[in-house]
């Protein structure tokens, strides 16, 4: 059955593609609850570094399937430049380079990160709209407490004292995706 999203994944990069040709990629229902889906796998993926979007060709996506969404969009498609404009994507590039040009922006934002503290900054950001403030500061000091007892905490400090750039162990990675799904579902996993 197609839901309209294909899946591949090479090495550390997945990449999402959009893959209802019929209709521009134009999201639906059932789409947009598979995209969903295939996202909230991937953010607990610990070997997923990056993740593209792309869409089947001849375009990325017109927006909502008009037969679905009539009440939700006067327009049947977003430009690149306005999805620029509107802070919707980091950098427009010419077509047939999307691809290439998102993978290596990726392999530079993952060739030296700590994932342990960008998981923790994931997590808070994703947070950030859904509770109160009082228990978003309570899991910012959690965060910020267990990435400075990981072990790419001192190394971190160590190299901003140093003024160097520092170098993380992949060995400090502490699945948090495991363990923000136990809190959720009550099991044990990833403790």
């Amino acid at each position: 059955m197609n839901d309209g999203i294909e899946i591949k994944k090479d090495r550390n990069i997945a990449e999402i593609i959009l893959n209802r040709k019929e209709t521009f990629n134009a999201f639906n229902l059932e789409m947009v609850r598979h995209l969903a889906k295939h996202l909230a796998v991937m953010a607990v993926d610990n070997s997923v570094r990056g993740v593209i979007i792309t869409g089947n060709e001849p375009s990325f996506c017109a927006g909502g399937d008009l037969r679905w969404a009539a009440s939700f969009s006067e327009k049947p498609g977003i430009s690149a430049k306005q999805a620029w404009k509107w802070g919707l994507v980091t950098k427009v590039v010419e077509d047939g380079s999307s691809l290439e040009e998102s993978v290596t922006l990726i392999q530079q934002l993952a060739a030296n990160i700590s994932l342990h503290s960008f998981g923790w900054s994931k997590r808070l950001m994703n947070d950030a709209f859904n509770n109160s403030f009082e228990s978003h500061l309570e899991w910012k000091r959690e965060g910020l407490c267990d990435c400075s007892e990981s072990a790419d905490g001192p190394e971190g400090l160590k190299a901003f004292i140093e003024k160097r750039k520092p170098i993380f162990s992949e060995n400090a990675v502490r699945h948090i995706g495991n363990r923000l799904k136990s809190e959720t579902d009550g099991s044990d996993a990833g403790q």
